[in-house]
């Protein structure tokens, strides 16, 4: 009890700490998202400035030519014709000049910022690369059980449901088992929590290797084990059931080098109409209490 509890403890506080760390994360991708906004109106307003300067250059240079225009026109001494010329179009270049100034420095900090947010992308590719992975692990460490390798509750909760609604929709027979270890507490307290852990893992790696493939087994709390037989009626998942049970039975199980003798108990029942996941388990466990009551190691269907 105390140790289940333990764990449960530390699963919530891992969750709290990944679920802080998508936080930041998403703070980050805020964060990132601004400086996109701020890049792409800064962006605009570079643009809306090079406009409004071309065209001021140009209105510039037009009233220079149209002033030197009217000078050559008006003018009858020539020496002061060519100092007038030479004014404006020194002028001219020199406005071409300032616009080419202004104009590169504008391109080195539309490139500078490119950079910066070229790097930061990046960084938060890596970032969502790592979350993404922190999320798959969760996933995997949400839907297996970390002890025996079985499915978890979490991921039976989710297949039953599945499954369920397959049922109804479909009316394909669905038979729901139920496992429980012979005298598994008297293993615990007589060999230990580690003897009681590894015989728990061998129990599993059994029923894993003998169930069919489309059979979905978890374990579900303390030594108890669901199977889930879909697209089987009654009588042929009673045939399978006692063959992962005669399965446990001729296995050796070893501690400290000395045989094990190990059974298992099972109750089965099959969905009928008006049934619900809950009312299926409930049935499946009386089943189980049947086959315990009836000095164990078998396999009672209601």
């Amino acid at each position: 009890g105390d140790r289940a509890t333990s764990q449960m403890l530390n699963f919530v506080e891992e969750l709290q700490a990944q679920r802080r760390e998508l936080e930041e994360f998403l703070e980050q991708v805020t964060q990132q998202l601004a400086e996109f906004e701020d890049w792409t109106t800064w962006q605009e307003g570079a643009a809306e400035s090079r406009r409004a300067d071309s065209v001021g250059l140009e209105h510039k240079v037009e009233a220079e030519m149209q002033g030197l225009h009217r000078e050559v026109t008006e003018s009858r001494d020539l020496a002061a014709l060519k100092v007038k010329v030479k004014a404006r179009l020194d002028t001219v270049a020199h406005q071409l000049v300032e616009f080419r100034e202004t104009e590169e420095r504008r391109l080195a900090e539309s490139e500078q910022r490119t950079n910066e947010l070229r790097r930061e992308v990046v960084k938060l590719k890596g970032r969502t690369n790592e979350l993404l992975k922190l999320c798959t692990d969760q996933e995997s460490r949400l839907m297996f059980d970390s002890l025996t390798g079985a499915h978890s509750r979490y991921a039976y909760e989710q297949r039953v449901e599945e499954e369920y609604q397959r049922w109804q929709r479909h009316s394909q027979p669905l038979t729901f088992s139920i496992w429980d270890i012979d005298f598994f507490k008297r293993v615990n307290d007589t060999c230990g929590h580690e003897a009681g852990d590894k015989l728990l893992r061998g129990v599993a790696d059994v029923l894993g290797r003998y169930k069919r493939v489309e059979d979905f087994l978890a374990r579900i709390g303390g030594e108890e084990f669901v199977l889930l037989l879909p697209m089987t009626a009654l009588a042929p998942a009673m045939i399978v059931a006692e063959k992962l049970r005669t399965a446990i039975e001729r296995q050796e199980f070893r501690h400290h080098g000395q045989p094990v003798s190990v059974t298992i108990s099972c109750g089965l029942t099959e969905f009928r109409s008006g049934d619900t996941p809950t009312s299926v388990y409930e049935r499946a466990d009386q089943a189980l209490y049947q086959a315990k009551q009836r000095g164990r190691n078998r396999c009672v269907a209601d």
